[in-house]
């Protein structure tokens, strides 16, 4: 059955669906592959879906007006923007051009949103959301292993690895590379967190100190800030595997060392079927959980 919401920044209907208020309407914006996936997703589960600039899929409308004419939330990428004025995607998708679209009462959801980016409307970050960081942070960690695999000139079992950062990714990684038989050394600028590092079996290290040096056989940072001097990096001999969003671990201006791999954002790349379901799930928790909460106050 169906309710009239009788809320007026719900403007459309609400079905119940398994116990759980949920909206019919969503537009989906640009992004990459992930987007691609939750579409399908999205769809496949009975909801109503407009794409536009959404990677390898036709837009449902002809204008950016007609795809959010309906919409009751918008999705956009992680993160979801390519600068302060696009929203990211293949082609040109301006953010003014957005604001100007939504219709009332439309939720925002995307990765990295600068606070009041969409005034009147009300946002969810996703990256600000624990249960998805978690889940996110396991899978970089899977995709990471598989780069330092394919760095590495040797197997994980026996290996040294240095991780750097014990954050939700750096206790993911860790624990996964010593599942696999690797040496892991922690470094982490915390007291505290060196301290479950020993308890947890990784040898401690203090980051930007490194009082073993940096002779491994692989380095993976997951610190979004420099990490390392110019004299360390110049000892380095290892594959050097940068998980960080911008700016990364390296200092300012400095040349990156010659095994450097870039590697933000792995679970788009590397698994965006299952990134998309986590964002999937998140968007309809995070929904359910809002209507609940207006229809039993």
């Amino acid at each position: 059955p169906h309710k009239q919401a009788p809320f007026p920044f719900l403007p459309h209907r609400i079905e119940r669906k398994e116990g759980m208020y949920l909206i019919q309407n969503f537009a989906i914006l640009g992004g990459d592959r992930r987007q691609y996936h939750l579409a399908a997703q999205l769809m496949a589960a009975g909801f109503s879906v407009a794409c536009y600039q959404v990677p390898d899929l036709p837009d449902t409308h002809a204008s950016l007006h007609d795809a959010l004419a309906q919409a009751e939330a918008v999705l956009l990428p992680v993160p979801a923007l390519r600068d302060a004025a696009h929203i990211k995607s293949p082609g040109d998708l301006p953010l003014d051009a957005v604001r100007a679209c939504l219709p009332p009462g439309a939720r925002i959801f995307g990765g990295v949103l600068p606070e009041e980016l969409f005034a009147g409307h009300v946002q969810y970050d996703y990256m600000r959301d624990e249960p998805l960081a978690v889940q996110n942070a396991a899978l970089t960690a899977e995709a990471a292993v598989a780069l330092a695999l394919g760095a590495m000139p040797t197997g994980l079992s026996g290996s040294r690895i240095l991780v750097v950062g014990f954050g939700r990714i750096g206790k993911c990684l860790a624990r996964k590379l010593q599942s696999l038989g690797a040496a892991v050394t922690v470094a982490s600028r915390k007291a505290e967190d060196r301290a479950w590092c020993a308890a947890l079996g990784y040898r401690p290290e203090q980051t930007h100190v490194y009082a073993h040096g940096l002779t491994y056989d692989c380095v993976l940072n997951t610190v979004p800030a420099p990490v390392f001097t110019e004299a360390q990096l110049a000892t380095l001999r290892c594959p050097l595997v940068d998980l960080a969003s911008a700016p990364g671990g390296l200092p300012p201006a400095c040349d990156p060392p010659k095994l450097y791999q870039r590697a933000p954002g792995l679970p788009g790349r590397f698994a965006p079927e299952h990134a998309a379901r986590i964002l999937k799930e998140t968007t309809l928790r995070i929904l359910s959980e809002e209507q609940e909460a207006l229809w039993n106050p």
